[in-house]
C-alpha cells in the first residue's frame, strides 16, 4: 500500500522534529496492525477476539485530525467481521440447565463467549423453534418452545439475524409462529425464511454493516411442508430452486453480499448427502456468495466453492444434545469483508460444557 507522503510534510511547512516523531510512530502503528495479520495456507487468519480503537493507544487531543485518516485506514486493513452459527435451542435441559446453575440469568449458556460475540459487527444463528408463551403443542416429545426472555438475551448477545427456517418452527403452531415473528421484531432482531405470507417468508432480508456493506440474507428449510408460507397465510420458506433463484437475484440487485441459509441433511451425519451438495452450488452458481447449512446437529465441512463458500453445518451452538462429544460441539464461521466483498473465512470450533455453557476450543485458534 502506497503512503501519500506529503499528507505527513506538508510543502511550505518547517521541518518539526517533534511532528516527525509523531506521525513515525502513527506510521508505525499502522504498520504493525497490518503485518500482525499472519497468513496461513493463502487466507488471511483474522479471527481476533476483540476490537482495537486507535484512540485507547493514543490520546484523541494527540492525534487530533489525523486520527480519522489512521483509524479508516486501519479498518481497511483490518476490515469488518461476521459471524454465523448453527443450532440454538434454549429450551428442555438448556432451560434446566439456567433455572439451577445459573439462577434464572438466561445469559448463562453465553456467558463465557461474550466478549467474543460482541467482537462481530454482525451475528447469525438458526433458532430452532419458537420463542413464544403461546400456541399449543403441535408437535411430539420433541417439540420445543422457548422462554420469552430469550428475545432480549439473544440480542444483548448481539445476534442480529436469525433464521425461522426449520423443522421445529412450527412446534407449537402458528401463533406461537406469528408471536416469535412479533417479540424479534421488538427487540430489533431480523427473522428470516419466515414471515406472514410467501412473499414474506422468502423476501431477502437486508442489513447494513458499519462499513455500509449491504448484506442480503436468504433461508429455506428441506422440512416441514405442512408449516410453507402461503400466498394468504404465515409460515416458513422451503426450499424450491424456483424460489431460491427468484431471491437471488433479489438480493444480488440490492445487496453487496448474499447469504443463503439452508436446513437440510441427515442428523448426526459427518459429511454432507448429495442435496445437500446440489442445492448449495446451485445456491453459489446463481449468484450467492456464502451458504449456511444446519439440522445434521454436527460439524460438516466447509469448503470454497469457485468464488463462494460453503458451510455443510455448523452443528450445534446451544443444544441439550449430550449424548456424544460431535453433538456437544460446533462452530462459529468468521468472514472478513474488505471493500464489501469477502476475503477471507475460518470456522472456530466451539464445545458446550455439562451445564450447556458454549466455550471456545482453544487448539481451533
Amino acid at each position: 500500500m502506497k503512503l501519500v507522503t506529503h499528507t505527513l510534510l506538508p510543502k511550505g511547512h518547517k521541518f518539526n522534529v517533534r511532528k516527525l516523531i509523531f506521525f513515525a510512530n502513527i506510521a508505525l502503528l499502522f504498520l504493525i496492525v497490518y503485518t500482525s495479520i499472519p497468513f496461513a495456507q493463502g487466507f488471511l487468519n483474522v479471527a481476533e477476539s476483540k476490537k482495537v480503537n486507535i484512540a485507547t493507544v493514543y490520546n484523541p487531543e494527540m492525534i487530533q485530525d489525523a486520527e480519522s485518516h489512521w483509524f479508516d485506514l486501519y479498518n481497511r486493513v483490518r476490515g469488518v467481521k461476521i459471524g454465523f452459527v448453527g443450532d440454538i435451542m434454549l429450551d428442555r435441559g438448556v432451560e434446566f440447565s439456567v433455572k439451577k446453575y445459573g439462577k434464572g440469568d438466561t445469559g448463562f449458556p453465553f456467558e463465557n463467549i461474550r466478549d467474543e460475540m460482541q467482537s462481530y459487527d454482525l451475528l447469525f444463528g438458526n433458532l430452532e423453534g419458537p420463542i413464544s408463551d403461546k400456541g399449543s403443542n403441535h408437535g411430539s416429545i420433541y417439540s420445543f418452545r422457548m422462554n420469552p426472555k430469550n428475545a432480549e438475551e439473544l440480542r444483548d448477545s448481539n445476534f442480529s439475524v436469525l433464521s425461522i427456517a426449520n423443522n421445529h418452527a412450527g412446534d407449537w403452531g402458528i401463533e406461537a409462529l406469528t408471536d416469535t415473528l412479533d417479540r424479534l421484531n421488538r427487540v430489533g432482531i431480523t427473522s428470516v425464511g419466515v414471515g406472514y405470507d410467501r412473499k414474506g417468508a422468502y423476501r431477502p432480508k437486508v442489513l447494513t454493516l458499519s462499513d455500509g456493506t449491504m448484506v442480503a440474507f436468504i433461508a429455506m428449510s428441506e422440512f416441514s411442508q405442512h408449516i410453507k408460507a402461503g400466498d394468504n397465510n404465515p409460515g416458513i420458506a422451503i426450499i424450491e430452486k424456483s424460489e431460491l433463484l427468484d431471491s437471488i437475484e433479489e438480493a444480488e440487485a440490492i445487496a453487496d453480499i448474499t447469504v443463503v441459509s439452508f436446513h437440510y441433511g441427515y442428523e448426526y451425519e459427518p459429511l454432507p448427502n448429495k442435496f445437500q451438495e446440489d442445492i448449495s452450488k446451485f445456491a453459489i452458481d446463481s449468484g450467492a456468495d456464502i451458504v449456511i447449512g444446519h439440522h445434521p446437529h454436527v460439524l460438516q465441512p466447509v469448503i470454497q466453492y469457485k468464488d463462494g463458500y460453503i458451510a455443510y453445518s455448523l452443528g450445534n451452538f446451544i443444544f441439550d444434545q449430550s449424548f456424544s462429544e460431535e453433538t456437544m460441539e460446533g462452530g462459529i464461521l468468521e468472514a472478513i469483508i474488505m471493500d464489501k466483498k469477502i476475503t477471507n473465512v475460518s470456522l472456530r470450533r466451539t464445545v458446550q460444557n455439562e451445564m450447556f455453557q458454549v466455550n471456545f476450543k482453544e487448539e481451533s485458534r
